[in-house]
Protein backbone atom coordinates (compact mmCIF):
# COMPACT_ATOMS: atom_id res chain seq x y z
CA UNK A 1 0.00 0.00 0.00
CA UNK A 2 1.34 3.60 -0.31
CA UNK A 3 0.03 6.33 1.90
CA UNK A 4 0.31 9.99 0.13
CA UNK A 5 0.50 13.49 1.72
CA UNK A 6 -0.24 15.95 -1.12
CA UNK A 7 0.31 19.97 -0.79
CA UNK A 8 -3.09 20.98 -1.02
CA UNK A 9 -5.95 22.17 0.99
CA UNK A 10 -8.22 19.54 0.74
CA UNK A 11 -5.54 17.60 2.05
CA UNK A 12 -5.20 19.40 4.61
CA UNK A 13 -8.73 18.87 5.13
CA UNK A 14 -8.97 15.13 4.94
CA UNK A 15 -5.96 14.87 7.83
CA UNK A 16 -7.48 17.29 10.20
CA UNK A 17 -10.98 15.33 9.91
CA UNK A 18 -9.65 11.73 10.47
CA UNK A 19 -6.70 12.63 12.59
CA UNK A 20 -4.41 11.03 10.28
CA UNK A 21 -0.22 11.78 8.57
CA UNK A 22 -1.80 10.61 5.24
CA UNK A 23 -4.83 11.87 3.02
CA UNK A 24 -4.55 9.66 0.45
CA UNK A 25 -3.84 6.04 -0.08
CA UNK A 26 -3.45 3.56 -3.44
CA UNK A 27 -2.73 -0.27 -3.49
CA UNK A 28 -0.22 -1.94 -5.34
CA UNK A 29 -1.63 -4.50 -7.66
CA UNK A 30 1.46 -5.97 -10.28
CA UNK A 31 4.56 -3.77 -9.96
CA UNK A 32 5.15 -1.26 -10.65
CA UNK A 33 1.50 -0.01 -10.41
CA UNK A 34 -0.94 1.03 -8.30
CA UNK A 35 -4.44 1.34 -8.08
CA UNK A 36 -6.43 4.53 -6.56
CA UNK A 37 -9.78 5.92 -6.23
CA UNK A 38 -9.34 9.45 -7.05
CA UNK A 39 -11.58 11.78 -9.44
CA UNK A 40 -13.07 10.82 -11.57
CA UNK A 41 -12.81 7.18 -11.25
CA UNK A 42 -10.72 4.30 -10.08
CA UNK A 43 -7.81 3.78 -12.04
CA UNK A 44 -4.04 2.91 -11.88
CA UNK A 45 -0.56 5.01 -12.17
CA UNK A 46 2.47 3.88 -12.25
CA UNK A 47 5.75 4.65 -9.81
CA UNK A 48 7.90 5.20 -12.72
CA UNK A 49 9.68 8.40 -12.64
CA UNK A 50 7.48 8.98 -9.23
CA UNK A 51 9.13 11.09 -6.65
CA UNK A 52 8.87 12.33 -3.24
CA UNK A 53 9.89 15.47 -2.00
CA UNK A 54 10.44 14.79 1.60
CA UNK A 55 10.01 11.85 3.47
CA UNK A 56 7.82 12.44 5.81
CA UNK A 57 4.92 12.94 2.95
CA UNK A 58 4.71 9.29 2.44
CA UNK A 59 4.53 5.97 3.76
CA UNK A 60 4.62 2.07 2.09
CA UNK A 61 2.40 -0.20 3.84
CA UNK A 62 3.21 -4.05 3.07
CA UNK A 63 0.74 -6.89 4.89
CA UNK A 64 2.70 -8.22 7.39
CA UNK A 65 3.74 -11.98 7.15
CA UNK A 66 1.87 -13.23 10.08
CA UNK A 67 -1.29 -12.94 8.71
CA UNK A 68 -3.03 -16.26 7.71
CA UNK A 69 -3.05 -17.38 4.32
CA UNK A 70 -0.81 -14.15 3.41
CA UNK A 71 -0.69 -15.24 -0.55
CA UNK A 72 -4.10 -16.31 -0.97
CA UNK A 73 -5.17 -13.09 0.82
CA UNK A 74 -3.05 -10.91 -2.21
CA UNK A 75 -4.49 -12.63 -4.61
CA UNK A 76 -7.88 -12.01 -3.84
CA UNK A 77 -7.00 -8.18 -3.24
CA UNK A 78 -5.59 -7.90 -6.35
CA UNK A 79 -8.23 -9.25 -7.99
CA UNK A 80 -10.79 -7.78 -6.30
CA UNK A 81 -9.06 -3.86 -6.44
CA UNK A 82 -9.25 -4.68 -10.61
CA UNK A 83 -12.80 -5.43 -10.63
CA UNK A 84 -12.95 -1.81 -9.59
CA UNK A 85 -11.50 -0.14 -12.32
CA UNK A 86 -12.75 2.18 -14.21
CA UNK A 87 -15.93 2.84 -11.29
CA UNK A 88 -16.79 6.53 -10.39
CA UNK A 89 -15.03 8.63 -8.15
CA UNK A 90 -17.74 9.48 -4.87
CA UNK A 91 -16.76 12.40 -2.86
CA UNK A 92 -19.72 12.72 -1.07
CA UNK A 93 -19.52 8.87 0.41
CA UNK A 94 -15.57 10.50 1.11
CA UNK A 95 -16.89 13.11 3.33
CA UNK A 96 -19.94 10.69 4.79
CA UNK A 97 -16.55 8.38 6.04
CA UNK A 98 -16.41 11.26 8.57
CA UNK A 99 -20.25 12.27 8.88
CA UNK A 100 -21.95 9.05 8.05
CA UNK A 101 -25.23 11.34 8.00
CA UNK A 102 -24.18 12.66 5.20
CA UNK A 103 -23.20 8.75 3.32
CA UNK A 104 -25.60 7.67 0.14
CA UNK A 105 -26.11 4.05 -0.15
CA UNK A 106 -27.50 4.56 -3.76
CA UNK A 107 -23.92 5.74 -5.03
CA UNK A 108 -21.63 2.81 -5.85
CA UNK A 109 -18.74 5.00 -6.10
CA UNK A 110 -15.68 4.53 -4.53
CA UNK A 111 -13.24 6.58 -2.58
CA UNK A 112 -9.49 6.11 -1.98
CA UNK A 113 -9.85 3.98 1.39
CA UNK A 114 -12.70 2.65 0.49
CA UNK A 115 -11.16 0.71 -2.20
CA UNK A 116 -8.27 -0.42 -0.61
CA UNK A 117 -10.43 -1.62 2.43
CA UNK A 118 -13.23 -3.40 1.01
CA UNK A 119 -10.59 -5.22 -1.67
CA UNK A 120 -9.34 -6.74 1.73
CA UNK A 121 -12.81 -6.92 2.98
CA UNK A 122 -13.98 -8.87 0.25
CA UNK A 123 -10.88 -11.24 0.82
CA UNK A 124 -11.71 -12.10 3.81
CA UNK A 125 -10.04 -8.97 6.01
CA UNK A 126 -11.05 -6.65 7.91
CA UNK A 127 -7.96 -4.19 8.20
CA UNK A 128 -9.50 -1.31 10.50
CA UNK A 129 -7.99 -1.41 14.06
CA UNK A 130 -12.25 -1.10 15.22
CA UNK A 131 -13.79 -3.18 12.72
CA UNK A 132 -15.21 -0.11 10.58
CA UNK A 133 -16.88 -1.37 6.88
CA UNK A 134 -15.09 -0.07 4.20
CA UNK A 135 -17.30 2.79 3.52
CA UNK A 136 -16.83 4.05 7.17
CA UNK A 137 -13.12 3.56 7.16
CA UNK A 138 -10.65 6.62 6.36
CA UNK A 139 -7.31 7.28 5.19
CA UNK A 140 -6.19 7.54 8.89
CA UNK A 141 -7.50 3.76 9.15
CA UNK A 142 -5.41 2.75 6.37
CA UNK A 143 -2.17 4.30 7.94
CA UNK A 144 -2.61 3.42 11.52
CA UNK A 145 -3.79 -0.60 10.69
CA UNK A 146 -2.59 -3.18 12.72
CA UNK A 147 -2.59 -5.86 9.46
CA UNK A 148 0.47 -4.11 8.07
CA UNK A 149 4.21 -3.21 8.19
CA UNK A 150 6.47 0.09 7.46
CA UNK A 151 8.29 -0.62 4.50
CA UNK A 152 8.94 2.60 3.69
CA UNK A 153 12.82 2.84 3.85
CA UNK A 154 13.24 0.06 2.33
CA UNK A 155 11.54 1.61 -0.54
CA UNK A 156 12.84 4.80 -1.08
CA UNK A 157 16.44 5.83 -2.31
CA UNK A 158 17.75 9.38 -2.40
CA UNK A 159 18.15 10.19 -6.29
CA UNK A 160 18.87 13.56 -8.02
CA UNK A 161 16.56 15.24 -11.16
CA UNK A 162 18.49 16.99 -14.26
CA UNK A 163 15.70 19.86 -14.24
CA UNK A 164 16.58 19.36 -18.61
CA UNK A 165 16.19 15.98 -18.76
CA UNK A 166 12.62 13.36 -19.05
CA UNK A 167 9.37 14.93 -16.41
CA UNK A 168 9.51 13.57 -12.77
CA UNK A 169 6.32 13.75 -10.76
CA UNK A 170 6.41 14.80 -7.36
CA UNK A 171 3.54 13.21 -5.00
CA UNK A 172 3.61 15.89 -3.41
CA UNK A 173 5.08 18.68 -5.39
CA UNK A 174 4.98 19.98 -8.62
CA UNK A 175 7.22 18.13 -11.55
CA UNK A 176 10.30 19.31 -12.92
CA UNK A 177 11.76 18.35 -16.12
CA UNK A 178 10.93 18.34 -19.44
CA UNK A 179 7.60 17.17 -21.54
CA UNK A 180 6.17 14.49 -20.35
CA UNK A 181 7.38 11.22 -22.08
CA UNK A 182 5.36 8.16 -21.37
CA UNK A 183 7.46 5.11 -19.68
CA UNK A 184 6.70 1.90 -21.40
CA UNK A 185 4.45 0.53 -18.25
CA UNK A 186 2.70 4.54 -18.46
CA UNK A 187 2.56 3.42 -22.36
CA UNK A 188 0.42 -0.18 -21.73
CA UNK A 189 -2.20 1.80 -18.68
CA UNK A 190 -2.81 4.33 -21.58
CA UNK A 191 -3.12 1.76 -24.45
CA UNK A 192 -5.30 0.04 -21.87
CA UNK A 193 -7.54 2.90 -20.76
CA UNK A 194 -8.46 3.58 -24.53
CA UNK A 195 -9.10 0.00 -25.60
CA UNK A 196 -11.80 0.30 -22.05
CA UNK A 197 -12.78 3.74 -23.39
CA UNK A 198 -14.02 2.16 -26.66
CA UNK A 199 -15.80 -0.33 -25.31
CA UNK A 200 -17.34 0.86 -22.74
Amino acid sequence: LLCTNPQSKSASLIKIATGGSFSHVAMCTFKPNFLEANDPGVGEFSLDRKAVLHRKNIRFLRLKRTIANRAEVLSKVASNALACWTTHYSTINAIASVVPILRRPDDEGYFCSKLVAEAYENAGLNITSSGKTPDRTSPADVEHSPCFEDITDTILVPAEFDPLGPQVNFFDGPPIGDAPQLTPAEQELEALRKVTGAVS
